[in-house]
Formats: C-alpha cells, structure tokens, sequence
C-alpha cells in the first residue's frame, strides 16, 4: 500500500472518529417545583457509555433551559438512589447510596430578576455501606415532608445503573 493510500485511510479513520464522538447525549430532566422555584436532576449518557452523569441544581419554575454552574450543588456519575426534596423554601435535600461525587457545594444561586440573586442551600446524605459513611442516620426526625424526586433503575438497563424519570 502506497503512502498516499495509508494517508487517505488514517484520514477517513480519524473523520469516521470525530463524527462519531458527536452528537447529543441520551439526557433525562426530573423537576420538583416549590412555588417560584423548582429543583432539576439531570442525568447524562454520553454514546451509551454505560456512565450516567448526575446534576443537581436550582432554577426558576418558569425557565425552559438547564441552569448554569452557579444554580448547581452537586455534580457526580454512576450515583445510585439519588433523590432531591425541598425541606424548606431555600433549603434542600439531596441522598443518594453511592456513587462518585466530582463536585458539591452547599450554596446555589438564582437570579430571578434583576442583580440581586436568591440563594439556596444544600444538605447532603449519603449512605454508602462499603466507605462506612452513613450521613442519611443523622437526618432530622422531625423533617417536614416535602415532595422528592427519587431516581429509579430504568427497565432497559442493568440494575447498577440509574436514571431519572
């Protein structure tokens, strides 16, 4: 095979690869509204590469499109029962059993109208059996129920694996 061969080869290759790395990932949005205000877990999977990544965050129960990283908490993949409830009007719950979490924060914000943001605040649970960290055991008794969104196995997947609703 000549050298302009290989080339032309390599090159289809490499095209074939960037094409098929393209596209829009399969993605699922789970809204839990509380007045002007809803909570968004979005799940991502990119080219059914088998790795669900999970977002938490906060926006307006008008907006149409995904917040920015200023309204999020927490940022993780192959998160097993993840769920997210309001416990008041600025404060959150977010549980999950395990998974890898790469970023949380306690504080959102969201800038309904104008300059001045409303901010929210983040509790978080986790009961993880093989870390030893079982932070769902120190929950409030007395937590007023409020409506939660709980991400459950999808039927056409394994049942490692979880996605939002």
């Amino acid at each position: 095979m000549n050298t302009k061969c290989k080339s032309s080869v390599c090159a289809v290759c490499c095209l074939a690869l960037l094409f098929g790395s393209c596209g829009r990932p399969e993605e699922h949005i789970t809204a839990i509204e509380n007045g002007p205000f809803k909570i968004l877990i979005r799940s991502q999977e990119f080219h059914h590469s088998a790795i669900l990544n999970m977002d938490v965050c906060v926006a307006e129960t008008s907006s149409r499109k995904f917040p920015g990283r200023e309204s999020c908490f927490l940022h993780g993949f192959d998160v097993n029962g993840l769920s997210a409830r309001w416990r008041s009007k600025r404060v959150i719950e977010i549980s999950f059993e395990c998974g890898r979490v790469t970023s949380f924060r306690n504080d959102a914000f969201v800038y309904p109208s104008g300059p001045v943001p409303e901010q929210f605040h983040a509790i978080l649970r986790e009961d993880c059996g093989f870390t030893g960290s079982k932070t769902c055991e120190a929950s409030a008794p007395n937590a007023p129920f409020s409506p939660a969104a709980v991400v459950e196995p999808s039927p056409k997947q394994d049942s490692r694996r979880q996605i939002a609703r």
